[in-house]
């Protein structure tokens, strides 16, 4: 598989992946169940951070690793 299509890849699944969690946050401001769209949500960031990194795609890496940190704070 070349670099481009590995690329393109990543963006489709990290697409799918922010997709489900923007669901989830609409879930959330619905009042649906805390825990599980919370799980949901943590786990597409950290899916997206750590195929980030790697591509090496750093300043994408440190956001949602940013992103990460406000959830924990939860």
């Amino acid at each position: 598989m070349s670099d481009d299509s590995m690329i393109r890849e990543f963006y489709t699944e990290a697409l799918t992946l922010l997709e489900e969690a923007e669901q989830a946050l609409i879930d959330l401001e619905n009042g649906e169940d805390f825990s599980s769209n919370f799980n949901i949500i943590f786990r597409t960031f950290h899916s997206v951070k750590g195929a980030a990194g790697m591509f090496d795609f750093t300043d994408m890496q440190k956001d949602f690793h940013f992103m990460e940190n406000l959830l924990v704070k939860f």
